[in-house]
């Protein structure tokens, strides 16, 4: 793939996910730990969740995994919230679990 093929695809997606953003009414929930993620500007409160304790605000700390699960503690803004032991192996699993937990949080939902 072309440098500038990839230029081009990377200024496409942050022009419409920068208009997305732009129209959500409530709040914005993005993935923290993604560098295109952090450089959007939001007009609605916004809360990010990874693994960087310093600059996400919801935080999966402790993580465990074994052969058919994976615990870890989640954080927000510093503060426990709860730890999660889910029967799933995997980081990519465990990202798209905190995502779906911390907008439940958002949302008013007990986690």
């Amino acid at each position: 793939m072309s440098s500038f093929y990839v230029l081009l695809t990377r200024l496409l997606n942050h022009i419409m996910n920068k208009e997305f953003v732009n129209n959500v009414k409530e709040a914005v929930l993005y993935y923290g730990d993604d560098a295109e993620c952090r450089k959007l500007q939001f007009k609605t409160p916004s809360f990010s969740f990874g693994f960087d304790i310093d600059n996400d605000d919801f935080v999966a700390t402790d993580i465990e995994e074994t052969s058919s699960s994976t615990s870890f503690t989640l954080l927000f803004k510093g503060n426990y919230i709860f730890t999660f032991n889910l029967p799933f192996v995997g980081r990519h699993m465990l990202i798209d679990a905190l995502g779906v937990i911390s907008l439940g949080i958002i949302m008013c939902f007990d986690p």
